[in-house]
């Protein structure tokens, strides 16, 4: 998890770095235009008002290597802050693009039913309630921590420290999810009866917990419109080359973290594996992918159930090979039997 993370960001930064080459090259080309394109052009100008009768003037096409290799800096000068200008304008306003963003954000938020019809079908989240050491669902969660490091035990050297949350909550009918760096556990695995269905689940998003991720650059820092454009495009203020880079480079990324996030959720499978939770998982998971089957409908998830069950499968042979050379029996993966359990949860809440 942290070398996907570390991946992640330097991805990140690299968009990031993209975007200032942008900005860079779009100062470069207006101070061009000011130093060099617009007395050239206002020289043809001149050339083509002497060439009418009462001011004909005899002169020659003016050469633009001679206006790139002797600059008029003054005026480059003045059309690169012209173009600092409006940069700092286009990232302190938000674009019709960014204020769409937020104003879903905001309705998803804050959305309330219209009928009483809306208010069965949105239903409502139950309250957070705190565990509190010494209760039975805190001394649970613990005991799940005790095994995950008693499992750690098998490897001659354990390959991570495993950190845990001293506290946690829990609510009714919820999924496993994260509110910061605090757990938040479904109340009806929190009991001696259902704890082997927490187990592996937990596993998963501890790997969460663990990565070391720090929050990577924001590319909204960077201006994301350009205002005016009837103007400053024509006048030749370069401010479209950096905000068009930065979009292309927005949609690539949105690209890439569909595949991060496919890699995340398959890390944290392996993490599981490490906890020792890998059959346990692979089991959960096949009891889950069994209720789609029946209802013939298409697992949408990223990545898929399917695939996260290759694999595990793959993970858990691999593990049963080991302790095989070492001369120890591995238990086999057991039947799907049961009851399709609920869905805790596939990953992080960001």
């Amino acid at each position: 998890m942290e070398r996907l993370a570390i991946q992640k960001k330097h991805m990140r930064q690299v968009y990031i770095r993209k975007v200032v080459v942008a900005s860079i090259v779009g100062a470069f080309l207006s101070f061009f235009v000011g130093a060099s394109a617009l007395p050239w052009l206002w020289a043809v100008v001149l050339l083509g008002i002497h060439q009418f009768p009462q001011w004909h003037q005899p002169g020659s096409f003016p050469n633009p290597l001679y206006f790139i290799a002797t600059p008029n800096v003054l005026l480059g000068l003045g059309w690169l802050l012209y173009y600092l200008v409006t940069f700092v304008w286009a990232m302190m306003t938000l674009s019709a693009r960014q204020k769409a963003q937020i104003r879903a954000e905001i309705d998803q938020k804050y959305r309330q039913p219209k009928d009483f019809s809306d208010s069965h079908s949105q239903k409502q989240q139950a309250p957070l309630s705190e565990a509190w050491p010494g209760e039975l669902k805190y001394e649970l969660v613990e005991r799940c921590y005790q095994e995950y490091r008693q499992a750690l035990q098998r490897y001659n050297s354990p390959p991570i420290d495993l950190r845990t949350p001293s506290r946690f909550y829990y609510r009714k009918g919820g999924q496993l999810e994260w509110i910061g760096s605090m757990p938040v556990l479904p109340e009806h695995l929190l009991t001696p009866e259902r704890i082997h269905e927490l187990l592996p689940f937990l596993a998963h998003h501890l790997a969460y917990y663990n990565s070391d991720a720090p929050k990577p650059d924001d590319l909204n820092d960077y201006p994301d419109h350009v205002p005016l454009a009837w103007l400053l495009i024509p006048t030749g203020n370069f401010l479209w080359l950096p905000v068009k880079f930065k979009h292309g480079l927005e949609e690539q990324l949105r690209v890439d973290e569909v595949a991060q996030k496919k890699q995340q959720v398959h890390e944290a499978d392996a993490f599981a594996v490490l906890l020792g939770q890998g059959p346990a998982l692979e089991h959960q998971l096949r009891r889950m992918d069994e209720e789609p089957k029946q209802r013939r409908q298409i697992d949408r998830g990223i990545p898929t159930l399917s695939e996260r069950l290759g694999h595990l499968e793959a993970l858990n042979k691999q593990e049963r090979e080991q302790m095989r050379k070492l001369g120890l029996k591995p238990k086999e993966p057991p039947l799907v039997k049961g009851d399709t359990p609920r869905q805790p949860g596939d990953g992080m809440n960001e």
